[in-house]
């Protein structure tokens, strides 16, 4: 394949979820920033959850105008503060199950990216809003950047300048090294390359350990040059870590001072090698920095290059005999 054969990653939609808190605020900064970069169109949604009681009771539709009032509120603020000044955008107050109302607008339009904010508090709300913030990136096929509650408050940056990005050379983090290697093709911006050895599948003492760690170093080496080479950019930073998943990862996006983790997340549950769901929860809420995931959806791009070819004809029975007899 020659260089520079990858196509760029254009988000052309975003889809921004908001319950008008000061975290969906600090996620709709983000999401602003990107849609100036990219020359996005954003969608603005809030859903209100279904009531229970009778259909004809006032206090339904209250809630309804009541939440409309607000996205027109939070709509005039962003335009006189400039952020959605010249950008394409809408606002829509939705009400039923927050899953179904989403997947109805990606069905209605293309979306190339879901932002959202998290809480990610303790008690009954984190089981609501995790369960909510999982839905979202679990089902969702496009890309969704996380905003977690350890996010500071502090200016959005213009574009990421140290990119952590833990790759386990499984398929899920396939489909995610695209989006890595190409924001780390931006300029001043340096992508890190994380292989996480973690502690209980290491054997044979310290021989064991160095041995795999090794190995997951010149994985990372080889996975770097081929996409540096294939994209035109520099050669990322590799590491490799003995450790947890989740406190390895933590760790080195703060020894790195990185501004945005990757991570490739599978389709499917529990699926062997790859990174859970419930870990990749845990770290958008610890982590300093927003977390784009990016899920491996059936076919990935390397099954559709493959789904592509022309099929390869093979001669018939008779003329393979043919051929022999001569």
């Amino acid at each position: 394949m020659e260089r520079n054969a990858i196509t760029d990653l254009r988000v052309k939609n975003i889809l921004v979820l908001t319950d008008f808190s000061t975290c969906s605020q600090k996620a709709l900064l983000y999401a602003v920033d990107i849609a100036r970069i990219q020359g996005s169109r954003l969608t603005l949604l809030h859903i209100v959850p279904p009531q229970l009681g009778m259909p004809q009771d006032p206090r339904r539709d209250e809630v309804v105008r009541a939440a409309l009032s607000e996205m027109k509120k939070l709509e005039a603020n962003l335009l006189s503060e400039g952020l959605l000044r010249d950008l394409p955008h809408q606002s829509l107050v939705r009400r039923g199950k927050n899953w179904n109302v989403i997947s109805r607008i990606l069905k209605l339009q293309s979306t190339d990216l879901i932002v959202m904010g998290t809480h990610g508090r303790t008690g009954l709300k984190k089981l609501i809003l995790g369960s909510f913030a999982e839905d979202v990136f679990r089902h969702a096929s496009c890309p969704v950047l996380t905003v977690g509650p350890s996010v500071t408050d502090q200016a959005v940056a213009e574009s990421p300048h140290h990119i952590l990005f833990p790759d386990n050379g499984s398929c899920a983090s396939n489909a995610a090294e695209r989006y890595a290697y190409q924001l780390g093709r931006a300029p001043e911006a340096q992508l890190t390359l994380l292989g996480v050895v973690q502690r209980g599948l290491l054997s044979n003492g310290n021989s064991g350990a160095d041995e795999r760690l090794e190995h997951s170093k010149e994985h990372l080496h080889a996975t770097g040059l081929y996409a540096a080479w294939r994209q035109g950019g520099v050669m990322p930073k590799v590491l490799a870590e003995t450790g947890l998943n989740i406190e390895t990862i933590l760790r080195v996006a703060d020894t790195t001072v990185a501004d945005l983790i990757i991570l490739g997340m599978s389709g499917k549950d529990h699926a062997a090698g790859n990174f859970e769901w419930d870990d990749a929860y845990q770290v958008v809420c610890a982590a300093h920095c927003p977390v784009l995931t990016v899920r491996d959806t059936f076919p990935n791009p390397y099954f559709k290059q493959l789904l592509q070819m022309e099929p390869i004809r093979v001669p018939g029975k008779s003329a393979i005999r043919g051929k022999l007899d001569r």
